[in-house]
């Protein structure tokens, strides 16, 4: 999170990540058998199964549309 905020995560944060979660592992071809939501930072773990899965793709795609839920409320994930 941009400079360790905290206050985004709660009940409908989390509903809306894992749709886009779910919708991202589908498109690029992955699953993610655990995820954790801390207070500033999140833990993924990502397995690809198809020859084409691109994790870095992946987590682009995860970032670039959480990020839109986030800056409604004012927060948005750090730059990499």
């Amino acid at each position: 999170m941009n400079h360790r905020k905290t206050g985004w995560l709660d009940d409908a944060f989390h509903h809306g990540f894992r749709e886009i979660l779910l919708h991202a592992l589908a498109i690029h071809g992955a699953v993610c058998p655990a995820y954790c939501l801390m207070r500033d930072h999140v833990h993924l773990l990502l397995l690809g199964w198809a020859e084409t899965c691109q994790q870095r793709t992946l987590v682009r795609f995860l970032r670039k549309h959480t990020n839109r839920i986030l800056r409604k409320r004012g927060f948005e994930w750090q730059q990499q």
